[in-house]
């Protein structure tokens, strides 16, 4: 993969729908993933790189998965 000037820009995002059981008991984490922006400004090969904790992986995986998949780039 070829380097790049700049960065991507987000055309769309979408904000992490906040787990119920995480948002009850008061619980934050953080969860980092990988993901590559297509030439037509999709998200590929989205994954899990870390998180904070066991809790936050398993509270807020889907959650974050689920929202950076549905982002829009201009690509680079």
């Amino acid at each position: 993969m070829g380097e790049v000037d700049q960065p991507p820009e987000v055309i769309r995002a979408f904000t992490l729908q906040y787990p119920y059981l995480a948002k009850l008991y008061r619980i934050n984490g953080r969860v980092v993933l990988s993901f590559v922006v297509d030439v037509d400004g999709t998200v590929k090969g989205l994954e899990v790189v870390s998180a904070d904790s066991p809790e936050a992986l398993e509270l807020f995986q889907a959650a974050a998965l689920k929202a950076v998949a549905r982002y829009k780039f201009k690509p680079a």
